[in-house]
């Protein structure tokens, strides 16, 4: 039974978890903004400056792995300071900055692993420790990121109006990731219980299966899994395009200005926050399939993006980008449940851990591919068309994951008596 201390506690570590997302994707998801100042300031080209901030976001999904192994040693707690502190130094640093090289190592690369160490360990504490309403909690956590791009580009721009520079906003925001520390410091300071204790002495070569086993490799024999992180590198390759060119492509497209730009981009934000409760809620119902409500979502959104380059005009252009980003929902409320469905609750941190590494080395590579077919075409078109094909494809990956899930409950064998997660790993699923 759920005490009321019980039900405060869930929503101070809920709340806390917000709030740490919102500082981290208030800047990791809204690189536009910086994106158009550093082309100006450092003259390097799309190719070359679109690789600081697919760093940034490609490491922030990548060390998520390392975020996940972190926080099953030490805990929550000291692993958040830690981050916070790691991501604050170097958003200071990049402020002080006048080589685009350089800015890589200390935006693209020191940022980036705290940003995502802190994505981990805030995206984990709700999953974990709430089990039984993941998607709800979950989405609830994860509409921090939404949020977050919803203000940061307001502060951003009008920090850069008022100082003339962009490097006033980074110093200023780079202060702002302290608190990252603050809300780490109000998470469990203990490690997080996944694993199930075993019902009956183990011999010793079970053991010694357990120590080849430390990082769960067994879930890479899963047919769904392997699926599972195919969708989710080509998801983040064309999400890393959008977030990065979205606003030099609305002033390319509507020949509007750079507020009016980052504007779109709040709307965009408040979109995606909206997606991410919104899906997180469908989510949880019981009648309703998760991953179909990904396919769904992510159709959606590739049709948006092939219209994209044909809208000349700016409220269009608005209205589009919002449905595109309400529909990027499944990806912040989604996942992690979706990924627990098949790896099980006990690997949830090493199977979001790998999943992630794949989305950020997919995140690395998007954005520098479409600023090189910009460089090469003179049009943000096929960038975005390019775009367009990933996020479907992210989308057609996932029916045999669906199919495999259908048979499951269609058919229930013998196994059902088992351990869902290892039912899965048995059944290749």
């Amino acid at each position: 039974m759920m005490t009321s201390k019980s039900t405060a506690n869930r929503w101070v570590i809920v709340t806390v978890s917000f709030v740490g997302l919102f500082l981290v994707g208030g800047v990791t998801y809204t690189p536009g903004i910086f994106y158009v100042e550093w082309l100006d300031s450092f003259g390097e080209g799309s190719a070359i400056t679109s690789i600081i901030p697919s760093l940034n976001l490609g490491l922030y999904n990548i060390t998520a792995a390392v975020g996940s192994i972190l926080v099953s040693r030490f805990g929550f707690k000291w692993v958040l300071i830690c981050a916070g502190l790691l991501s604050s130094a170097g958003m200071v640093v990049s402020s002080f900055v006048h080589d685009a090289y350089l800015l890589m190592f200390t935006f693209g690369i020191a940022t980036g692993v705290g940003f995502g160490v802190c994505f981990m360990a805030f995206g984990l504490a709700p999953a974990i420790l709430f089990p039984e309403k993941q998607s709800l909690y979950t989405g609830l956590a994860m509409s921090g990121l939404g949020c977050g791009t919803v203000i940061m580009p307001i502060i951003m721009e009008v920090t850069i109006e008022i100082y003339g520079s962009w490097r006033a906003p980074m110093l200023i925001i780079g202060g702002l990731m302290l608190n990252i520390c603050a809300c780490g410091a109000l998470l469990p300071a203990g490690r997080p219980r996944t694993d199930h204790p075993p019902d009956k002495p183990k011999s010793i070569d079970q053991y010694e299966d357990d120590k080849r086993s430390v990082f769960h490799l067994e879930m890479f024999t899963s047919v769904s899994y392997l699926l599972l992180i195919l969708h989710g590198i080509l998801f983040a390759t064309g999400l890393s395009v959008m977030y990065v060119h979205i606003v030099a492509l609305v002033q390319y497209q509507t020949h509007t200005t750079k507020f009016m730009a980052s504007i779109l981009m709040t709307c965009f934000g408040i979109a995606r926050f909206l997606g991410t409760i919104g899906h997180g809620f469908i989510g949880q119902l019981k009648s309703v399939n998760i991953v179909i409500q990904c396919i769904v979502a992510y159709i959606i959104c590739a049709v948006c993006q092939i219209l994209m380059p044909f809208i000349t005009s700016y409220p269009a252009m608005l209205a589009v980008t919002c449905i595109a980003a309400f529909m990027f929902g499944p990806y912040g409320s989604i996942n992690i449940p979706m990924t627990s469905n098949i790896v099980g609750i006990e690997r949830i941190s090493h199977g979001y851990g790998y999943f992630c590494v794949g989305c950020g080395l997919a995140s690395i590579a998007g954005a520098p591919i479409a600023g090189v077919l910009f460089t090469v075409t003179d049009q943000y078109s096929t960038s975005f068309y390019f775009t367009a094909a990933v996020v479907l494809m992210s989308a057609l990956v996932l029916l045999p994951v669906c199919w495999n899930d259908f048979k499951k409950r269609r058919f229930p064998s013998k196994l059902e008596k088992v351990e869902a997660s290892d039912v899965l790993i048995l059944e290749g699923i």
